[in-house]
């Protein structure tokens, strides 16, 4: 589990890394153009909710024909996954690119003039790297679930560390502003998606040994995909229109507070990509021990991941608490907004042990191909977060605290029912299991 996990807890802290460069970029062009590209990110993110699906049900296909010792069968998920994945990116690239505008114009305007003529400056350059992010995306969830994480870590990183290298040239060198940012995006991804394709087909340690990127499209694993993938793209979707109507929240009270959330999610991610990497980590070795059946060593990897990630939640809490002053700091100037970013960064610090935890419950439903239970919570806790936050920040007049407040409780109502639940499945099965066995004999 530790193979596994490791390599894609690394590629997440550095994808941080990557992030808060690119804000660091982005501040030192104006607070305008940190909430413009936060905004525009929205709209990849609603389009990358489909790929997260599409990536986890092939992995979760892949990961239990492993189990089975199936080969076959897993490079069929693997091959048809693909062809779901890169379909899907075109599709909703030309659907993005198309109503940019729209999309944008959705936010407020008043006092955001600036920042939103700029989003939509990002977004329509910016949009055409999702066929190439979704295929990426997808390689490497094939990777992780045939068990190899660290090829697709070294290409992940070497893609980061030319994304860091790249913006700041086409932003400042070439003096293209924003738009440089968003072309750097796209180079980027594309040389990703290219090294990716080459490792699948001619790479020596390729998962496959003769894998085609296009053959007859099966469409019973495609429908097996959507159907393991359906319930979390409408989570994924269904949660990024939540944030936004967040978000449409904080910018009521103008571009300051809209910039501070967007760098908070950046710095905040330290935390949650790394604990998504373990959780990605997991949904693979869940899915081959449970397509295989070996109980035992589910139950072992599921006390160590609750212990690994109680640890590294802790860790998380102090350094956000103890640093929110100074992280901040580096990306804002004016005081008012840096005492936002402070409340935001030490309130969200106190839900990260029991956030950090419940990726493990979230992999050990996936990976089992039971993703119904996470998607009603995380869609339940968000849809609750809406609420909370009108009503706090607005209805009793607690400002743009009120939201902070408002993330923080609905994170542990998250944690704790996703904890719950997944224990009292986990029983169930446990006894099933062993009523079953007692049974056979």
């Amino acid at each position: 589990m530790l193979t596994l996990s490791i390599p894609i807890m690394l590629t997440g802290f550095v994808q941080t890394a990557q992030s808060l460069v690119g804000a660091f970029w982005m501040s030192r062009l104006g607070e305008q153009y940190v909430l413009a590209v936060g905004l525009a990110m929205q709209f990849m993110w609603l389009g990358m909710g489909f790929m997260i699906a599409c990536r986890i049900g092939s992995e979760i296909g892949v990961s239990q024909s492993m189990g089975k010792r199936d080969p076959k069968a897993a490079e069929d998920y693997a091959r048809n996954g693909l062809a779901l994945a890169f379909f899907l990116g075109v599709v909703l690239t030309g659907i993005t690119f198309i109503f940019r505008h729209q999309l944008i114009n959705i936010f407020p305007a008043a006092g955001n003039e600036y920042a939103l003529a700029a989003a939509v400056q990002y977004l329509e350059i910016a949009v055409f790297a999702m066929p190439f992010m979704f295929v990426h995306f997808l390689i490497t969830g094939v990777y992780g679930g045939f068990g190899n994480t660290r090829l697709p870590f070294y290409i992940n990183v070497g893609a980061i560390i030319g994304n860091i290298a790249l913006t700041p040239l086409f932003v400042f060198g070439f003096n293209m502003g924003i738009r440089g940012a968003a072309v750097s995006l796209i180079i980027v991804n594309i040389a990703n998606c290219a090294i990716k394709i080459w490792a699948m087909t001619l790479y020596n340690g390729r998962p496959f040994r003769k894998f085609r990127v296009f053959g007859k499209v099966q469409w019973e694993k495609i429908q097996q995909i959507i159907k393991w993938s359906a319930p979390m793209a409408i989570e994924q979707v269904g949660f990024t229109l939540l944030f936004m109507g967040v978000a449409f929240i904080i910018m009521s009270f103008g571009t300051g507070p809209g910039a501070v959330q967007a760098l908070g999610i950046h710095i905040e991610s330290m935390v949650f990509m790394v604990a998504s990497g373990f959780s990605s980590a997991l949904i693979a070795f869940a899915g081959q021990n449970y397509g295989a059946k070996r109980w035992d060593r589910l139950t072992e990897a599921r006390k160590l991941a609750f212990k690994m990630m109680f640890v590294y939640g802790i860790f998380s809490a102090i350094i956000l608490f103890a640093f929110a002053e100074p992280l901040m700091r580096m990306f804002l100037e004016y005081p008012e907004y840096v005492g936002m970013g402070v409340d935001y960064l030490r309130i969200l610090a106190a839900c990260q042990v029991l956030f950090c935890m419940d990726g493990v419950a979230l992999a050990f439903f996936r990976g089992r191909g039971k993703v119904v239970p996470p998607m009603t919570v995380i869609l339940g806790s968000g849809a609750l977060r809406v609420v909370l936050a009108w009503s706090l920040a607005i209805g009793l007049g607690f400002g743009v605290t009120g939201i902070w407040v408002a993330k923080a409780i609905t994170m542990t109502v998250r944690s704790v029912t996703l904890l719950v639940w997944g224990w009292v499945q986990w029983r169930r099965e446990l006894q099933q299991r062993t009523a079953d066995v007692g049974r056979a004999y």
